[in-house]
C-alpha cells in the first residue's frame, strides 16, 4: 500500500477511488498506517488509512472485507467524539462509535485536514449500519469539532466552532461555539440549548476587555461580544459596546463605535448560522 501511486490531480483521484471501489483493496495489516475494527450486528467494519507516494493519505472503510469507501486527501484522522481531544487520531484499535443522532445507530466521525498550520478542517459522519451511510459533512475551516454531549433528556448534540470571525479586523482566536442536534433528518442548530450559554467558552472579565482596549487591541472585545450574541444576548452586547467603547475610538483598528458595530453585523451575516443567531436574539440584530 505505501508504494501505491496516488495522483495529485482531482480527476485521477476520482478515477482511483472508482477503481478501488470496483476492485476491493487487498493488503496485509502491516501495509496501513492505522487500522481500526468494530464488530457490529451487520458485520465486521474496518477503518484504515495508508500513505501515498505523493504525501497524501488514503481512507478505506470496509465491511466483511468489502470496500465501501475509498478516497484520498491530504490527511485523515478517525476521531473519538467522546474524548476531551476529538480533533486527534483515536487511540487503540477499536473504532470509536457513538449514537450521535439519537437513532440507536453506531456513528463515527472522520476529520480531514489540509495540512496547514491553522487550517483547514472538515468533518464527516458515517453510520455503520447494514451499509455505510454518509449522514453529515461540515467544513469548519479554522474551527474544530469539539465532540458531543447529551442534554437533560438524554438527546445527543454536537459542538462545533464557527470560524466566521477568525480573522476579523486582526484576529479572534477564541471562536464561538455552535450546538447542533439531529432534527428532522439533519443536524440543525439547537437554538434552545444555545440560549442557555452552557456550552460557550468562559467569557473574559470586563476588566480584561477594558485593559486590552486601553492597550489598543479590539480582539477581546469581539470575543466577548460574540459570546453574548451566540447565546441570545445581543441587546446586552450592544450595551456593553456602548459602555467600553467611546463614540470616537482610540483603538487604532476601530474608527468609531458606530463603525465597529456596523462592521461586526456585516461580518456576522457571513456566518452559515446567521439565521439561527438572529432567531435566538428575537429575530432582530
Amino acid at each position: 500500500m505505501k508504494n501505491r501511486n496516488c495522483s495529485v490531480t482531482d480527476a485521477l483521484v476520482t478515477v482511483l477511488a472508482t477503481v478501488c471501489a470496483i476492485f476491493p483493496l487487498k493488503a496485509e495489516a502491516g501495509d496501513y498506517d492505522a487500522e481500526f475494527t468494530r464488530k457490529t450486528k451487520f458485520g465486521l467494519y474496518k477503518v484504515r488509512t495508508a500513505s501515498c507516494n505523493d504525501g497524501r493519505v488514503r481512507l478505506i472503510i470496509s465491511k466483511n472485507g468489502k470496500t465501501l469507501l475509498d478516497q484520498t486527501a491530504d490527511h485523515y484522522f478517525l476521531t473519538d467524539p467522546g474524548t476531551k481531544e476529538p480533533t486527534l487520531q483515536a487511540e487503540g484499535k477499536k473504532i470509536p462509535t457513538y449514537d450521535l443522532r439519537g437513532l440507536g445507530e453506531q456513528d463515527i466521525v472522520v476529520m480531514t485536514w489540509s495540512g496547514g498550520a491553522h487550517c483547514c478542517y472538515m468533518y464527516d459522519m458515517y453510520a455503520l449500519s447494514n451499509t455505510l451511510k454518509h449522514v453529515w459533512h461540515h467544513d469548519t475551516g479554522d474551527g474544530h469539532f469539539l465532540g458531543y454531549k447529551k442534554n437533560a433528556h438524554g438527546a445527543p448534540f454536537l459542538l462545533i466552532e464557527d470560524q466566521t470571525f477568525r480573522y476579523y479586523i486582526t484576529n479572534v482566536p477564541e471562536m464561538p461555539v455552535v450546538v447542533l442536534r439531529w432534527q428532522n433528518g439533519k443536524f440543525r442548530v439547537d437554538r434552545a440549548r444555545m440560549k442557555t450559554g452552557l456550552d460557550r467558552y468562559p467569557p473574559l472579565k470586563i476588566s480584561e476587555v477594558k485593559e486590552y482596549l486601553e492597550k489598543g487591541s479590539e480582539q477581546p472585545l469581539t470575543a466577548y461580544v460574540l459570546n453574548l450574541y451566540y447565546c441570545g444576548k445581543a441587546r446586552e452586547a450592544d450595551q456593553f459596546i456602548n459602555e467600553v467603547l467611546p463614540v470616537e475610538s482610540h483603538v487604532p483598528t476601530i474608527e468609531s463605535r458606530a463603525d465597529y458595530r456596523a462592521g461586526f453585523l456585516k461580518q456576522l451575516k457571513k456566518s452559515p448560522f446567521y439565521a439561527d443567531i438572529k432567531a435566538i436574539n428575537g429575530g432582530r440584530l
